[in-house]
């Protein structure tokens, strides 16, 4: 719904009332007032209209108008520039986890507990909810996670007499011991993102972001942070782990041509890795298990690279929220709606297909035919997805996102290069991390302790 402007209107309705109201508040009305509320969405998402057309049927009063402005930065664009003009903005749009706190602090959106949103609660695991809420306050209710775990190639583990590593000290023996057999092959490879970063060291006990209210503490420079890049760091000088930029064509290509025993995969990633190795020179088989872990007894920790949210913003009419949420806990908590939303968008529901590789992150999940599809590089797991299920669990609460993920998925990259030439130390490329990014947030006007 668009707002353009204040109209004051002359209503009688037993007696005169005088109301002013935005033209979206003027056409809810008048949507309201003919049975049918009309819900504006911005996604990206594959399958939407499958979801929209499965909501409406059920809930014929209520109409989504879906639209994709562009997946990722080109819908932020349009959406952080409707939130700053006061107009424009829809009334629903999906939001990464990563970018949703600096859309709670423009501020744009709606804190939709009052709105049925806590209703939902029970439907997620406890750390996902974490990401969605802010105290008693609701942002957000989530589409997809993406818990991480450990795939290997067993005939290449074979081959060189390798063990499924249980610990990253036993990872790191290995992957020295893989790349000097064969020069051309690794164990794995850095990703050089700021993901990356933060989930592993989260995995290793870290967090580098706590939120107290409008404050926030930034300790991107910390013990298990130093931990994690003095581990990977020595393998990459010793030349035993490349750096990749994950998503670029020479990313692609090193696993299409097979040059990794092993990924550290996320939820979507069976399917959207398997998309490099179809029809590949190298064949792949993989096999998914627990990550390595820091210590070698006791309990097993994973992380979440990411996963999509959908919000209300400010601009949706007050008397269109509470169907919004409707929509959304529909979409995303239901059986029905997983399912729709879960299918690849080229298949009927229902059939087997786990589309896009998207891991629902409603725990109703499990109930979806999509959610045990087979995937080919996987055959000899072929309830592959249901392990995600085991690495959900395993998240570490307390784990979240910063307003300033934007500056930090910048400076990364460019730090890890820096301290794999060898100007700079991994150590130090933290300490520029930790440094600059709260020099930045002051900047943009945040509260900020270290």
């Amino acid at each position: 719904m668009k707002s353009k402007g204040r109209l004051t209107l002359m209503l009688t309705v037993c007696g005169a009332l005088t109301m002013s109201m935005t033209v979206s508040s003027l056409t809810s009305a008048i949507a309201n007032a003919s049975g049918v509320t009309t819900i504006t969405d911005w996604s990206w998402v594959p399958n939407g209209q499958m979801g929209v057309a499965g909501f409406e049927k059920l809930y014929p009063n209520i109409h989504i108008d879906l639209t994709d402005v562009g997946a990722g930065s080109n819908e932020y664009t349009k959406l952080s520039t409707a939130i700053a003009a006061g107009s424009g903005a829809p009334c629903i749009a999906q939001v990464e986890f990563d970018h949703l706190p600096a859309y709670e602090a423009k501020p744009g959106l709606v804190n939709i507990a009052q709105y049925g949103a806590n209703q939902y609660k029970s439907a997620f695991p406890g750390w996902v909810w974490q990401l969605m809420s802010n105290g008693s306050a609701v942002y957000a209710l989530a589409q997809d996670i993406g818990p991480v775990g450990f795939a290997y190639r067993p005939a290449i583990f074979s081959k060189y007499h390798l063990a499924v590593p249980k610990t990253w000290a036993q990872f790191a023996a290995e992957a020295v011991t893989l790349h000097k057999d064969n020069p051309s092959m690794y164990m794995t490879y850095y990703g050089n993102d700021d993901a990356t970063l933060q989930g592993l060291t989260s995995q290793a006990g870290g967090q580098m972001f706590q939120q107290s209210g409008s404050s926030w503490k930034v300790e991107l420079n910390n013990p298990y942070s130093q931990k994690v890049m003095a581990f990977w760091g020595q393998l990459i000088k010793e030349g035993a782990i490349p750096v990749e930029s994950l998503g670029s064509p020479a990313y692609g290509k090193a696993i299409a041509s097979g040059e990794f025993a092993s990924y550290l995969e996320a939820a979507w990633d069976p399917t959207y890795l398997g998309g490099f190795m179809v029809g590949a020179p190298v064949q792949q088989q993989l096999l998914m298990t627990n990550l390595p872990q820091w210590n070698a007894s006791g309990k097993l920790y994973s992380y979440d690279f990411g996963g999509s949210s959908y919000v209300v913003t400010n601009q949706c009419p007050t008397a269109d929220r509470a169907d919004a949420v409707k929509f959304l806990g529909w979409l995303f908590t239901s059986k029905e709606g997983i399912t729709l939303v879960q299918g690849d968008g080229t298949l009927k529901p229902g059939q087997p297909g786990a589309g896009e590789g998207e891991f629902a992150a409603a725990s109703a999940r499990a109930t979806v035919p999509d959610f045990n599809a087979h995937i080919a590089q996987f055959a000899a797991q072929p309830n592959v997805f249901s392990l995600f299920n085991v690495f959900s669990g395993q998240v570490r609460p307390g784990f979240v996102w910063s307003p300033f993920e934007n500056y930090v998925s910048d400076e990364w990259p460019t730090l890890v290069t820096s301290a794999t030439s060898g100007s700079i130390s991994f150590s130090q490329a933290l300490a520029n991390l930790q440094s600059d990014t709260v020099t930045y947030a002051q900047q943009e006007g945040f509260s900020v302790t270290s």
